[in-house]
């Protein structure tokens, strides 16, 4: 009720990831502290922050990605000295591919996997 306006709490169940559901079930706090951050980051955007902004550049990837497909996708990866790299089993549902992470690379659709130094976007966190 805190994160969605009047009504649409619906709708944001609905868009919540099975994935962040089952983290929910599984570690109590998990929910409460995702409120939190987001309250915290709703306040700050309501007092004027302008430090919000999401910082983009690009980055070469170290390695080819082990999945593509035709949607865009965003990653949980790892960037240093301007070259990413993807963990292994970075699936929606493995929190623990998490860890050590500072960005999400951004892997446009392909029919193909991207060769190792293709330049991607990422966002850093």
């Amino acid at each position: 009720e805190l994160l969605a306006p009047a009504g649409n709490m619906d709708a944001l169940r609905a868009a919540l990831h099975r994935a962040y559901r089952r983290a929910a079930a599984r570690y109590p706090d998990f929910d409460r502290t995702v409120r939190d951050k987001l309250a915290a980051l709703r306040r700050l955007e309501e007092a004027g922050c302008d430090d919000l902004e999401m910082q983009i550049m690009e980055a070469a990837l170290e390695k080819p990605p082990e999945k593509f497909g035709k949607c865009r996708r965003f990653v949980r990866a790892v960037l240093c000295a301007g070259r990413v790299t993807l963990p292994k089993g970075h699936s929606s549902g493995q929190l623990a591919s998490s860890v050590g992470t500072n960005c999400l690379a951004e892997l446009p659709p392909s029919d193909a996997p991207l060769p190792a130094g293709s330049p991607v976007r990422v966002w850093l966190l």
